[in-house]
Parts: structure tokens; C-alpha cells; sequence
């Protein structure tokens, strides 16, 4: 995995960001709650929007590029 993503069984997470993967591989944030810096919250940090059950920088998240789900080409991010 590429830089500050983890290894998370056959997929790359943000363990910072991801709502799947919060903080760790496998911790689910429960539903209404939403995974910022690496904790399971009900808002998200500022500087961050909400994509799903994520916390992410629309400006630099490769995953979510500009908008949830707009994955940013290979190499860029």
C-alpha cells in the first residue's frame, strides 16, 4: 500500500478516514457515527465532509477526489 494507507486483508485503508476500517483493520464505526483521525465520532473534524461512514479531505483523499467515490488516477492524489 502506498503512503499512509494500511494493509487491510486484499484492500489499501485510510485508517485515519475509513468507516470500515477506523483506526485500525476492521473496527466498523456504528451506523449515524463517522471515522475522523482514527475514532469513530457523530461529526467530522474540521476541514473534512462526510462521504458514507468516512471523514475525508475532498482535496487530497486519493479515494475520494474533489467528490465521494471519484477515485483519483493512478499516481495523483
Amino acid at each position: 500500500c502506498q503512503g499512509g494507507l494500511a494493509a487491510c486483508g486484499a484492500t489499501c485503508a485510510d485508517t485515519a478516514s475509513d468507516g470500515n476500517n477506523c483506526g485500525t483493520c476492521g473496527n466498523v464505526c456504528p451506523t449515524g457515527l463517522f471515522c475522523g483521525a482514527g475514532v469513530c465520532a457523530a461529526t467530522c473534524p474540521v476541514g473534512t465532509e462526510a462521504c458514507g461512514s468516512s471523514c475525508v479531505d475532498k482535496t487530497s483523499n486519493v479515494f475520494n477526489c474533489g467528490q465521494c467515490g471519484n477515485a483519483c488516477p493512478s499516481g495523483l492524489g
